[in-house]
């Protein structure tokens, strides 16, 4: 077997193992069940991949415009959702699996309401 056959096959795999674990991923957004199982199947074929971000920083900032809005979902870890006002700075909220965040701005393309 060759290498490009090798790779194909091997990808493949991979790639399947992938779409399964965001099928599932999307059967546990709350905002998705009123879908089809077949309808969350194909919003998990153009997912775009997995984005990992370090404990603690910050992935949406409060009033700003996102240069490239998506939509997330918590795969794994959690996430705080924190509000600032002349009063300082509040934790509003903490995401964990299945959660979603970001779809605001996909709907509106205007600016964030909080930080997360």
């Amino acid at each position: 077997i060759n290498r490009k056959i090798f790779k194909d096959i091997a990808g493949r795999d991979n790639g399947r193992r992938r779409f399964k674990d965001y099928c599932d991923l999307l059967d546990e957004v709350d905002v998705l069940t009123p879908l089809l199982r077949s309808q969350r199947m194909e919003l998990a074929a153009y997912a775009n991949d997995l984005v990992n971000f370090e404990p603690g920083s910050r992935v949406l900032f409060q009033g700003k415009v996102r240069q490239k809005p998506l939509w997330y979902v918590i795969h794994k870890g959690s996430a705080c959702v924190n509000q600032t006002s002349e009063g300082g700075s509040r934790n509003i909220a903490e995401l964990t699996r299945g959660a979603t965040f970001g779809e605001r701005s996909l709907m509106r393309a205007k600016t964030t309401g909080q930080c997360i």
